[in-house]
C-alpha cells in the first residue's frame, strides 16, 4: 500500500526577516492583563515573500502605550498623519469592527518566544514611508526599504475617519 503526501510549494516556513510588511487585519481579540483591557490582533502579510503568514500583536489602551494605538489608526488611514485633535469613536466595539479586514503596514523586527525565533511588530507605518535600514556594517550600507506603493491605497475620504 503506498502512502502519498502531496506539497503545493508553501510548506518551508522560512523565518522572516525584519522589514516593512503590507498586511491585513485577520482578527481582533479582547484581552485582559495585569495592566488592563488590551486587544490581541492577528495580522496575515497579503504579498511578497512572506504571504499569508500570520503575526500577532498587542494594542493596549493605557496611555503610556498609546503610541501603537496612534499609530495604528494612522496605518488604516482611518486618522491621517500630522493632524492634531481628537478621534472620537461610539465604543471600542465599533471601534473593532472598522479596522477588521482593513490592510495595514508594519514594521517587523526578529525576536525570540521560548527559545524559539518569532516575528515582532514593533510599529504601524504609513504607506509610502521610507525606512532605512542600519549599516550591516562599517562599510557597508544596505539599501533603503519602502514600503510598495502600488499595493492598495486606502480611500482615506471615505474610510470612516472621524473629523480632528
Amino acid at each position: 500500500m503506498t502512502f502519498d503526501v502531496d506539497f503545493d510549494g508553501t510548506e518551508a516556513r522560512l523565518p522572516m526577516v525584519n522589514g516593512i510588511y503590507e498586511t491585513k487585519i485577520e482578527k481582533i481579540e479582547d484581552r485582559n492583563g495585569p495592566n488592563g483591557e488590551y486587544w490581541n490582533l492577528s495580522l496575515v502579510v497579503a504579498s511578497g515573500t512572506f504571504v499569508n503568514r500570520r503575526i500577532f500583536t498587542n494594542v493596549t489602551f493605557g496611555e503610556a502605550a498609546s503610541w501603537k494605538l496612534k499609530n495604528l489608526l494612522i496605518s488604516t488611514g482611518l486618522v491621517e498623519a500630522g493632524k492634531k485633535g481628537k478621534a472620537s469613536f461610539d465604543s471600542l466595539p465599533q471601534l473593532k469592527n472598522t479596522l477588521s479586514g482593513r490592510t495595514s503596514y508594519v514594521k517587523v523586527e526578529m525576536g525570540t518566544y521560548n527559545d524559539q525565533p518569532r516575528p515582532e511588530v514593533t510599529n504601524f507605518v504609513v504607506q509610502g514611508t521610507v525606512y532605512t535600514a542600519p549599516p550591516a556594517t562599517q562599510k557597508e550600507a544596505t539599501a533603503p526599504m519602502a514600503v510598495n506603493a502600488s499595493a492598495e491605497v486606502i480611500n482615506v475620504a471615505n474610510a470612516g475617519r472621524p473629523q480632528l
